[in-house]
Parts: C-alpha cells; sequence; structure tokens
C-alpha cells in the first residue's frame, strides 16, 4: 500500500511537467504501462487460459473507464489545481466501500468509520489551508475543471468495482493485460478524433511521459489491483486518500506551488486516520 501510495502521487505531476494535454497524456501512459505489462506477462509465461467471453467484456469495460478517468482527470488539472483536484477524485474509497459491503460482504467497524472520517475531514483541511478557496489554475475555467474531475471519479469508482469482482478469480497481470491495452486503445481513438496531437512539446516531455507510464501506473495501479482481492475495499483504498499530500508536496518542491506550514496539522489527522483504518483490518 506504501509503494502504491508514494507511485501514484507522481501522476499529477508527471502530467504537468509533461506539458501534454489531457487524453494524449492518458495515452501516453497507458501505452507504456500497457507495454511493460505485456512484457512481464510474457517474461511469467503468458496469460491464464479459460476466461470467458462475458469477463472479457467486464475488463474491456474497465479499461474503457480506466481511460475516461485517466483523460478527464488530466483536463481538470488544467483548470483546477492539483490538491483540489485530486482531493475530489480520490473519494472514490468511501463509495467503495458501501459497494464492498453490499456486494462483497465486507464488515466495518467504528475504527474504520472514524478513520475515515478523520481521513477525509484532514484531507479537506489540508487542502483548504494549502489552496484557500482559490480553485483554478491560471487561465482556468472552473466549471470545465469541476465537472470533469466529477467524471473522472465515477469513472475511477466504476473501474475499481469491476476490478475487485474480477481479481477474485483472475491473477493480477492477467488483468492488468487485458485492462490497460483497452484503456491506451479508448484514449488513443478519442485522441486522434478529437484531433489532438500525441507528439509532445520537447524532448524533456519523452522523460516524464515514461515515468508516467511506469510509477503510478505499475507501482500505483498494478499493485492496487494486486491487492483489491486480498484485503477490503476501504482498507486498500483509504491510503490512496492521501495521494493529494504527496501530490501537494510534491507541487511545492517541483512546481513552486504554496504549503503553509499550518497544513502539517491537518496531514496528521489524515495520516492518523489512515491508520486507524489499517489497524481494523489487521484487528480483523
Amino acid at each position: 500500500m506504501a509503494v502504491a501510495v508514494v507511485s501514484v502521487s507522481f501522476a499529477a505531476i508527471l502530467f504537468r511537467l509533461s506539458g501534454v494535454a489531457g487524453f494524449p497524456a492518458a495515452a501516453w501512459r497507458l501505452g507504456i504501462g500497457s507495454l511493460v505489462t505485456l512484457v512481464i506477462l510474457f517474461l511469467l509465461g503468458g496469460p491464464e487460459r479459460g476466461i470467458r467471453p462475458r469477463d472479457m467484456g467486464l475488463m474491456v469495460l474497465g479499461g474503457l473507464a480506466l481511460a475516461l478517468h485517466f483523460g478527464f482527470w488530466f483536463i481538470s488539472l488544467e483548470h483546477i489545481r492539483v490538491g483540489p483536484s485530486t482531493l475530489i477524485v480520490d473519494a472514490y474509497p468511501a463509495v467503495l466501500a458501501i459497494i464492498g459491503h453490499i456486494f462483497f460482504g465486507e464488515r466495518y467497524g467504528y475504527r474504520d468509520v472514524v478513520g475515515s472520517l478523520l481521513a477525509i475531514m484532514g484531507l479537506a483541511g489540508m487542502v483548504i489551508t494549502t489552496y484557500g478557496y482559490e480553485l483554478t489554475t491560471p487561465g482556468g475555467d472552473v466549471v470545465v475543471g469541476l465537472v470533469t474531475v466529477l467524471i473522472s471519479l465515477a469513472m475511477v469508482t466504476t473501474y475499481f468495482i469491476i476490478g475487485k469482482f474480477m481479481r477474485l478469480r483472475i491473477g493480477t497481470w492477467t488483468y492488468t493485460s487485458i485492462v490497460y491495452p483497452s484503456a491506451f486503445l479508448a484514449t488513443l481513438v478519442i485522441t486522434l478524433g478529437t484531433g489532438e496531437s500525441l507528439l509532445p512539446p520537447s524532448p524533456e516531455s519523452y522523460i516524464y511521459l515514461i515515468l508516467l507510464g511506469i510509477v503510478p501506473m505499475i507501482g500505483g495501479h498494478t499493485v492496487i489491483n494486486y491487492l483489491l482481492p486480498r484485503l477490503r475495499s476501504l482498507t486498500v483504498t483509504i491510503p490512496v486518500i492521501t495521494e493529494p499530500i504527496g501530490a501537494s508536496l510534491l507541487a511545492y518542491i517541483v512546481l513552486g506551488e504554496t504549503l503553509p506550514l499550518e497544513a502539517s496539522i491537518w496531514i496528521g489527522i489524515t495520516v492518523l486516520g489512515v491508520g486507524l483504518v489499517i489497524s481494523s483490518e489487521e484487528a480483523g
């Protein structure tokens, strides 16, 4: 979980540094992630056999949801700042916890409830302390930013619901070898259909795009997919709620965005909340 959290925290920064627009950046991220995944799957002996057409259809649907999640989230980052955008899009653990309880029989106790509330409260406090009520980036449109990040939230929730269901019987690398390329093809079609350029603006952009396809994709999403059938939905995803903390720290270091000292108090509250949820898993 620690590897996943650190890895996904780099996504927003690497995207901003690449200088590539929303869906083209998503296509690069998914294309590189797919290539790495397929190479690893080949070295491990190839995909599992006996995958049913219904399962294949669900995984392709999960790939489409992942593509839309990345594309719309990257667009939101062009209009609203890193902290608020990641705060909204990382609200999906609450939805997944409800679905996990109803459809997968997952049980949640007082530590889970209190921990989740503390994590969300601390995260909201950190974002407000850091960014105030100024949401937009220079030249951004707050309405476009909020609409696209909410669509991204809905899509990532759909993606993890399908992942939780499919990973109960399909291995990590077989699953991701179908989902990631499906997502890549979807972003590629959307990019070409809208006439956006896939060419990075500078040679340095290639470095950031390659890192975008490896660090948050393999180290982040693949690790989360590995954990989905092994832990409760809330336990797997609630640590990722700290992504805005890592993203904001990196934005402060790399992009020069503000990060006041008072934010450390809210960061501590968020970490405490996440710790309560994880300790509840261990106690169970």
